[in-house]
């Protein structure tokens, strides 16, 4: 779970955003960094479909970027926080908006330039992202996160992206603690036996740490 002290942005910048995304706000607020209400807005202008950028549009954009001048890293406070290290990797869940970053540009990376081939870079979110955590690896050599899973714990939410695909609401309603694994991806470079086998490690403290008897995703 995400907790962020954020600057609120004008009441003009959340109607803006309601009226193309019809999203409870006050859930964007608390859980997504003025880095993605800026990339939302971008979007949504590109998708007016030749509509001429108004100036609220023009206001908002503006106030959103001076607020993510000063908002470069915030720290994320993880429902369960673990790391280790195996020679020039560490394994751990993201405890600032910089990991988190990476992890969505590499999620980006592989779910939208490989597999989709789209072109450009981005990140990849959607609103289950907010009752999650994010498992990461990175190179310490680079300092860059190479490999991700997103966690989301029945100890804290009902709310699963397994639901939106599939009727399992017997299984979510059942007393024991479970934990869905998703939106996996590991950098093209790196995926080998010893990246993947030390993500299912951090998966494994991780479930422990949440007390899940079954993993599911």
């Amino acid at each position: 779970m995400w907790k962020f002290n954020l600057k609120i942005v004008k009441t003009s910048s959340k109607q803006y955003l309601n009226k193309f995304f019809r999203k409870d706000l006050r859930v964007v607020h608390a859980h997504l960094t003025v880095k993605y209400y800026t990339k939302i807005i971008s979007l949504s202008i590109k998708q007016m479909h030749g509509e001429k950028m108004n100036q609220s549009a023009l206001d908002v954009s503006q106030d959103l970027l001076q607020i993510a001048k000063v908002s470069k890293n915030i720290r994320i406070e993880p429902i369960h926080s673990f790391s280790f290290v195996y020679k020039h990797f560490v394994i751990k869940t993201v405890e600032s908006t910089i990991e988190r970053d990476q992890a969505m540009a590499l999620r980006h990376k592989v779910f939208k330039n490989e597999m989709c081939d789209q072109p450009g870079d981005g990140f990849d979110f959607d609103l289950f992202d907010q009752y999650a955590d994010i498992l990461i690896i990175k190179d310490t050599k680079i300092d860059r996160v190479i490999g991700t899973y997103r966690l989301i714990s029945s100890e804290t939410t009902d709310q699963f992206y397994s639901r939106s695909e599939f009727n399992i609401d017997n299984f979510i309603h059942s007393k024991e603690k479970k934990l869905e694994l998703t939106r996996a991806c590991i950098d093209k470079k790196y995926r080998n036996g010893i990246v993947l086998g030390l993500l299912w490690k951090g998966i494994t403290s991780y479930a422990k740490l949440a007390n899940a008897k079954y993993l599911f995703g």
